[in-house]
């Protein structure tokens, strides 16, 4: 059974310019900044660099500053 994961029109438009850009789906953008956050927790992380690499990085700041501009 799979979650649903609602997101607002302004939202879904980020997802969708980032999609075309990466070559990847929403759902794999959510759930790939889905997942860096959880490593982060888990790894009682103080910096993002201590678990993904730099284009993981740049994915998920380019996400969420989005969303945040979104909002």
């Amino acid at each position: 059974m799979s979650k649903q994961i609602r997101v607002s029109d302004a939202h879904y438009k980020v997802l969708s310019e980032m999609s075309k850009e990466l070559k990847i789906t929403r759902v794999e953008i959510l759930g790939n900044a889905i997942g860096l956050i959880k490593k982060l927790v888990d790894n009682n992380a103080t910096s993002v660099k201590m678990v993904c690499g730099d284009q993981e990085k740049e994915i998920l700041i380019t996400l969420l500053m989005g969303f945040v501009d979104a909002s």
